[in-house]
């Protein structure tokens, strides 16, 4: 896949957060992976509720069902856990919302207070290097026509190595911290109405 081209289609990508780590995103303008917070103790354990640690509220695994997965090159579900872990997260989308996997995230979430950060897809992967792409939302794994959904190494691509279309990414991600670029924006009104971090 180039670059240009997933560019091209999802020129804005997405990443939803706790309101509580706001304040501390802002001042950092960053985000950083899970296991920043978590620590060795939840390192490869699957948490199956919000976590809350002294720097921020981190988000449960609890759709992260072993029964759905097809786990490749001998991993088992600890495995997958780490490597989520130590990943940042983005939806693609348009201007106006991300793609459909994005919303039914928002959606789950919607009970609770939460910021949604807006980027710019090219500014994000220009100032954070090495972007990756799943064709899946790796977090929540699904059983579809009898097909059980496949985890492991490759779950994460470079552009180079993902065969599939731009429309096929469901997911943007970094390993290790990203910047956020000067002109990310913030939400915390469901996307009504945006404002410069």
């Amino acid at each position: 896949m180039k670059l240009i081209d997933f560019i091209k289609l999802r020129p804005f990508s997405y990443h939803l957060t706790s309101s509580e780590n706001f304040a501390r995103i802002r001042t950092e303008r960053r985000l950083r992976p899970a296991i920043e917070f978590i620590g060795r103790d939840w390192l490869r354990r699957r948490r199956n509720n919000n976590l809350r640690t002294n720097l921020a509220i981190v988000r449960d695994q609890a759709p992260l069902h072993a029964g759905s997965i097809l786990f490749l090159s001998n991993w088992e579900l600890a495995d997958l856990v780490e490597h989520l872990n130590n990943h940042v997260f983005f939806w693609p989308g348009t201007e106006s919302n991300p793609i459909t996997a994005g919303k039914n995230h928002y959606g789950r979430y919607s009970n609770e207070l939460n910021t949604v950060l807006r980027i710019p897809t090219e500014e994000l992967i220009t100032t954070n290097p090495a972007p990756l792409f799943s064709r899946y939302n790796s977090g929540a794994p699904r059983v579809s026509g009898g097909k059980y959904s496949p985890r492991g190494p490759r779950t994460f691509l470079p552009a180079e190595d993902f065969i599939e279309t731009p429309g096929k990414v469901k997911e943007l991600v970094f390993r290790s911290s990203v910047t956020l670029p000067r002109n990310t924006q913030h939400s915390a009104d469901n996307r009504r109405s945006w404002s410069i971090l």
